[in-house]
Formats: C-alpha cells, sequence, structure tokens
C-alpha cells in the first residue's frame, strides 16, 4: 500500500504557467533523486508540459538538485558557468529551489525578472519567507501521516488497507514567477 500526493499534473500545471503567462520557453529543470516517485512523476509533469506547447526537451536544461538544498546550489552554478541560455527554472521542491535562487543571486541574476522560479511542497519555513516568495505547489504532508495513520488502523481492525491513496495538491501562485 501506498500513499501519495499528486506530483505529475500540478507540475505540469506550474510549468505551463510559466509558458503561458509568463512566455518563458527555456526551462531549466531541477531534478530530484534518481529511482524516487516523486521525482519521476514531478519530471514527467515537466516534460509532459513542454510536449503540449510544442517546445522540445532539451537534456542540457535538466541539472540534479537532488531534493536538497546544497546539491541544487552546487548544481545550479555549475550549470551558469556552461553558458546555455535558459529564462526560468522548475525545482522539483522546495529545498532545490532555495539553493537555485541563492546560486542565482550569487551570478547577479534578478528573480523574477531575469529568471522566473518555481518549486514544489509549499514548506512554509522556505516558500513563504524567501524573497521573492516561491511560487509552488502546496503538497499536503500532514495528510499523508494522517492518511497513514488511517491506513495502519484499518490494517489492524481488518487485516485489509487501500492499495494506493493519492491526495490532491494545488498550485500557490506568489511572486518568484513574475506574478504580482
Amino acid at each position: 500500500p501506498s500513499i501519495m500526493v499528486e506530483n505529475r499534473q500540478p507540475f505540469q500545471e506550474i510549468v505551463e504557467h510559466l509558458i503561458t503567462v509568463h512566455n518563458r520557453k527555456r526551462i531549466l529543470f531541477v531534478a530530484g533523486p534518481d529511482g524516487w516517485q516523486d521525482a519521476i512523476e514531478r519530471e514527467e509533469g515537466y516534460c509532459a508540459a513542454l510536449d503540449a506547447h510544442q517546445i522540445p526537451f532539451r537534456p542540457e536544461l535538466v541539472i540534479h538538485g537532488d531534493f536538497r538544498r546544497e546539491v541544487a546550489y552546487l548544481a545550479m552554478l555549475e550549470f551558469l558557468v556552461s553558458g546555455v541560455e535558459f529564462d526560468a527554472v522548475a525545482a522539483a521542491n522546495d529545498e532545490s529551489a532555495s539553493g537555485v535562487l541563492e546560486a542565482l543571486r550569487k551570478s547577479g541574476k534578478r528573480i523574477p525578472e531575469d529568471v522566473a522560479l518555481t518549486g514544489f511542497d509549499n514548506k512554509s519555513f522556505i516558500a513563504e519567507y524567501m524573497t521573492p516568495k516561491l511560487t509552488t505547489v502546496n503538497a499536503p504532508t500532514l495528510d499523508v501521516g494522517r492518511a497513514a495513520g488511517r491506513q495502519l488502523v484499518k490494517l489492524v481492525n481488518n487485516g485489509r488497507v487501500d492499495d494506493k491513496i493519492l491526495l490532491p495538491t494545488e498550485v500557490i501562485i506568489r511572486q518568484s514567477c513574475g506574478c504580482q
């Protein structure tokens, strides 16, 4: 049995927001850890958004942030040296987005004027207090814990549980994408 949050559709939605509202076409994807289901589904959403708008997937516009601030920071610094042009960053989680933000600022880039930025998770200690505030996807992590507790009680009481529970998420638009 598994309890997951919706990843693919909201990630596609947030990337499409960058494309349709802010006219961003060269969107860097900061991937999560290899093999993690959340990371895989978020990358699928990224690719689906590009495909829906006839924007070719470019492997040079993917770096690995590993869902960690420090890793994303160093990967972004290395990417910036490459000279590959980009106008937005869609990070697979807020931790990675915070590392990217720091690297972009260090290089003199302005958010969102030069580079739009999005994350995923809506970690309040990161997303709401970043400057600018981070456009992200609200993943109901507390509800995952509650659902797991309910599943455990069901297992103890009846010996059966739901195979898969998929909890909804919500895109939260803030200033880092270019919206005011």
